[in-house]
């Protein structure tokens, strides 16, 4: 701001100061022309097709011809039709007096109004001022937002299903338990169980000796409290592994079993040298 000092004439009143604002410029106004260069894809176009057209135009001496010709009838169509395009925009615009008043540069008015139009386009779409890959990454980022909104919905909408179910597994098998019929049927379950291992115990004791069995008792009292299908389980495992080990303690079945890997391993040893499966069934020689 710059302040003026005002002196009051008439009398003897003291001076005054008085703010005034400085002039603002005008408003840059652009034509239709030179927003039209501002946007980066009818730059590059005019650019490529510029230097397309000049590339064909030297290739050869019959289409520099040929394109000076066109050139020189174009310009001389334009310098004819430019008076008739003024002509029937002055007879236009004096019939639209009524309407749009007194207009004194048709052409420029013409040029400021494609310019505002155009210049609301370049407002509500902002992609025409983008270059090519700036549109590109914009694209690609676009769908990358989109792919992860799915992605997460799809996820999400799998976890409420999938809560959901064990929700109503839960509460199937809460009802179940807390009822009569449950209990019994629990009771009994682990009446079973419970037998189940005594009877195991008492055929094939726990060898003090044997870390495999020392190690199954510390997991079956770790995992008490998990239910009677885990203990079924371990129930199961252990069984088999003792009754295993029992049956391999007689002395027949280790004899048996010690002839049959015997036979096994002379039947790999000498067939590479010449036996058949049938020469070995009828003892013949290779």
């Amino acid at each position: 701001l710059t302040k003026n000092q005002v002196k009051m004439s008439g009398d003897n009143r003291s001076d005054m100061e008085v703010d005034t604002l400085p002039d603002t410029p005008p408003n840059e106004v652009k034509s239709f022309h030179e927003r039209l260069s501002e946007i980066p894809m009818y730059s590059m176009t005019l650019s490529q097709l510029t230097s397309a057209y000049a590339s064909l135009k030297d290739r050869n001496q019959v289409l520099n011809q040929a394109f000076t010709t066109g050139e020189k009838y174009f310009t001389q169509a334009s310098e004819v039709a430019k008076p008739v395009v003024l002509s029937a925009t002055e007879t236009a615009l004096k019939a639209a007096k009524p309407i749009v008043g007194d207009i004194t540069d048709p052409a420029g008015k013409i040029d400021q109004c494609a310019s505002e139009a155009l210049a609301k386009v370049q407002e509500k779409l902002p992609i025409v001022n983008q270059t090519p890959t700036q549109i590109a990454e914009s694209a690609k980022a676009s769908a990358s937002e989109t792919a992860n909104y799915y992605k997460t919905s799809a996820q999400e909408t799998a976890n409420y299903y999938k809560t959901s179910a064990q929700e109503t597994a839960n509460y199937y098998i809460e009802k179940l338990s807390a009822s009569r019929i449950g209990q019994q049927t629990t009771t009994q379950l682990d009446n079973a169980v419970s037998f189940s291992e005594l009877m195991v115990e008492i055929c094939f004791p726990t060898d003090g000796s044997c870390p495999d069995d020392l190690k199954e008792l510390e997991q079956a009292e770790e995992e008490e409290d998990k239910g009677l299908l885990v203990r079924a389980g371990n129930l199961k495992e252990r069984a088999v592994r003792r009754g295993t080990r029992k049956v391999m303690s007689y002395t027949p079945v280790q004899t048996t079993i010690d002839n049959v890997q015997y036979a096994q391993k002379q039947i790999s040893e000498n067939d590479p040298k010449g036996f058949t499966r049938n020469q070995l069934c009828c003892n013949q020689k290779p």
